[in-house]
């Protein structure tokens, strides 16, 4: 399992012996605290085995594909039969997988060092194109491919490779960013993003592909997702505290702790998303800016064994799918 997870915290703040009362209303003025009033708990729809370390996913109309790192594959799912439908191999150590244009699935494998593009009319797979080093992660905007790449394979220094998809030997390289690159995404209006460990949110202009900053330096930034108004991300030393950035300066605009350590975030319906490792699940619009000390929890898995998610995403208009390192996929409507 590649992702790091911190040590889970506390979901009160303790103040220091002596606090006055007007001392703890401004603390808890200052330090929302995540809604505990639950919409309903999260139903779960089915459990499918896809192999051995599933790791992204992502969901096209009644179908679902699913990286499985330690398997060589991906494995195509039907969420209305809840079956395997198919099994697909794209190289070792698949880690990410994402759908364009509703019609085309692309892979990327780490160790092959490949970049993957699959007709999901038909199954068949085939090389994008070689890397020639480590793919950590990728994102899709337009008709490019972003690949966030390790060099020598290494988290030490990192670079992005971005591919013309209608000529994919035409790419352009942004070199040298340096150490601990977790995650890429691209905005909207092009700005590529990238959450950068140790070093901290790395905003690159789309166009000079320069770096425009260096936001929140020595954070810890895990992942993150990037909305018109804010940028959200969690860091390694906080997994429970979700934090909002302002995407033109940087600067903080809102945090809010969530009592259980976050494990994936994501964007999907004009909204963010985010599961934590016990089973909790929220969702809430971008222009909330937890000024209400409150952020709408919306429901509840209570696992019957360890719940060890890795990534999720949107399934249909009120559903999720969820990776486990386990070796399922489960799907639950909310």
């Amino acid at each position: 399992m590649r992702k790091l997870l911190g040590p889970l915290f506390a979901a009160f703040l303790m103040l220091p012996a002596g606090s006055s009362a007007a001392q703890q209303s401004q603390a808890e003025a200052t330090e929302p605290v995540a809604a505990e009033t639950v919409a309903g708990p999260l139903v779960e729809v089915a459990t499918i085995d896809v192999g051995k370390w599933p790791e992204g996913i992502v969901t096209v109309g009644d179908s679902a594909w699913v990286a499985v790192s330690g398997e060589k594959k991906l494995a195509r799912l039907d969420l209305q039969a809840n079956t395997v439908a198919a099994d697909i191999a794209v190289g070792r150590l698949p880690v990410n997988v994402a759908v364009w244009n509703d019609q085309l699935i692309f892979a990327i494998s780490q160790t092959d060092q490949l970049v993957w593009k699959i007709d999901q009319r038909s199954n068949r797979a085939e090389v994008l194109r070689s890397i020639g080093d480590c793919p950590q992660d990728f994102a899709l905007s337009g008709d490019r491919l972003y690949v966030l790449i390790w060099n020598d394979c290494s988290s030490a220094n990192a670079s992005v490779m971005i591919i013309d998809l209608n000529s994919p030997n035409t790419t352009q390289t942004i070199q040298d960013l340096g150490p601990d690159a977790w995650q890429i995404t691209v905005g909207e209006d092009g700005v590529i993003w990238i959450a950068q460990g140790s070093v901290g949110i790395t905003k690159i202009d789309g166009r000079s592909l320069a770096t425009d900053a260096v936001f929140q330096p020595n954070a810890g930034a895990q992942h993150l997702t990037v909305r018109e108004n804010g940028i959200y991300y969690f860091s390694r030393e906080r997994p429970d505290l979700l934090v909002k950035i302002d995407p033109d300066t940087g600067s903080e605009i809102a945090s809010a702790p969530i009592g259980q350590n976050i494990v994936t975030l994501w964007s999907g319906n004009d909204e963010i998303r985010l599961l934590t490792g016990q089973g909790k699940f929220f969702r809430f619009s971008d222009s909330n800016d937890f000024t209400n000390g409150v952020i709408p929890f919306v429901g509840n898995h209570t696992p019957a064994k360890p719940f060890m998610p890795e990534s999720a995403t949107d399934h249909g208009d009120d559903g999720i799918a969820v990776t486990l390192s386990s070796g399922q996929v489960m799907t639950f409507r909310y």
